[in-house]
């Protein structure tokens, strides 16, 4: 192959590994809402593996509208 073929192959092989990547943290991001979802009320607070401290229900609602503005579709 041409050098530039390869370079080609290469760029095209690193971006398939990228999009790979975010699908599987978009797929424990939704875990992680459908969790929390599924686990609080409105005076609560939950603590999650993938969490860095617990999330309320004031912060989910926040980062589900966030989320939304972004055009990332968020079902619980």
């Amino acid at each position: 192959m041409s050098d530039v073929t390869t370079e080609l192959a290469k760029e095209a092989s690193d971006k398939a590994m990228e999009i790979a990547r975010l699908k599987a943290e978009n797929d424990r991001l939704r875990e992680l809402v459908r969790w929390m979802y599924a686990r609080m009320d409105e005076s609560s607070a939950v603590q999650h593996p993938y969490a860095p401290a617990p999330i309320s229900y004031d912060h989910l609602m926040q980062a589900h509208a966030r989320a939304r503005k972004l055009g990332v579709e968020v079902d619980a």
